[in-house]
């Protein structure tokens, strides 16, 4: 089933459109996708182009791109302790609607040089296995060559869940810091969160559907059921909660902790269960 399409996507795609022969494909991912966009959900895209389309044109499109996020997604990190939080998740490929990257890259699964991120915390901090195999498990090809038939994710690792626990750990102390002086504190609280149930999901049941559906699979494990209420409360009406801001960090550990649980209760559900398959993406997908 297509996403339902809204102004942003639409005025991108016309971009597109008018820049034939430079780009390749466009590839859709996330809540926008899944089909469960909250408050405080962006658009995630990835514009593909060819290894050899002139740098002046990709920058042209860049700055086209650049004006579209701005007129529609207009809000800006005020003060200084938010713009500090906000430029530190954004070198991590949080909170960017859209990324652009040569063929190459993306076919080559390249993380850094897909979603643009600073190359030294990709390799210390980032789980890419699992963000990756996360998102092209429910990615849809929105625009051009379906390339997603043609990759080969790398199957995630317990390597990469030590990751995602630092990193969510630490966006989530980092939050509980920032929260003394920022009331934008709770957006990252709320990240942490997202992230650290879809990476313990993903490795316990391959694939990414919608974050009710990975929310009910942990609070019938039973994980957290109350944080986890309040967690999806925050995302369609965010606003300061200094219990659950601070409460996070050991939400954050609690929720990679229960891997085991969850995957005792896919087993116990369908003992046959295994991977589930973007039909977009060819099997095997993982190797």
């Amino acid at each position: 089933m297509k996403p339902k399409m809204g102004v942003y996507e639409n005025s991108v795609l016309r971009v597109v459109a008018d820049a034939r022969g430079l780009i390749v494909s466009v590839v859709g991912f996330g809540s926008y996708v899944r089909g469960d966009v909250s408050n405080i959900s962006d658009t995630d895209l990835i514009i593909v182009v060819e290894d050899s389309a002139p740098k002046q044109e990709v920058r042209l499109l860049d700055e086209k791109l650049n004006a579209l996020e701005f007129k529609h997604q207009p809000s800006r990190p005020e003060g200084i302790a938010t713009r500090m939080l906000f430029v530190l998740a954004r070198q991590t490929g949080m909170f960017v609607p859209r990324f652009v990257c040569e063929r190459s890259d993306f076919m080559n699964l390249r993380f850094h040089r897909i979603f643009h991120t600073n190359r030294l915390l990709t390799k210390l901090l980032s789980p890419t296995s699992i963000v990756l195999g996360s998102i092209f498990s429910h990615a849809r090809t929105l625009h051009g060559d379906n390339l997603l038939v043609h990759l080969r994710v790398p199957r995630p690792s317990m390597i990469d869940w030590g990751k995602s626990l630092v990193m969510n750990l630490l966006l989530s102390v980092g939050a509980a810091f920032f929260s003394l002086v920022t009331s934008h504190a709770v957006t990252f609280s709320l990240e942490a969160t997202k992230w650290s149930l879809y990476s313990t999901s993903f490795l316990a049941w391959r694939d990414s559907p919608r974050l009710s559906v990975v929310i009910k699979r942990f609070v019938e494990s039973p994980v957290l059921p109350r944080y986890l209420n309040r967690f999806m409360q925050l995302r369609s009406d965010p606003g300061p909660d200094t219990r659950f801001i601070w409460f996070t960090p050991i939400a954050t550990i609690l929720i990679h902790g229960s891997v085991n649980q969850i995957v005792r209760r896919r087993l116990k559900r369908n003992p046959a269960s295994d991977a589930r398959v973007n039909p977009e993406v060819s099997g095997p997908r993982t190797v």
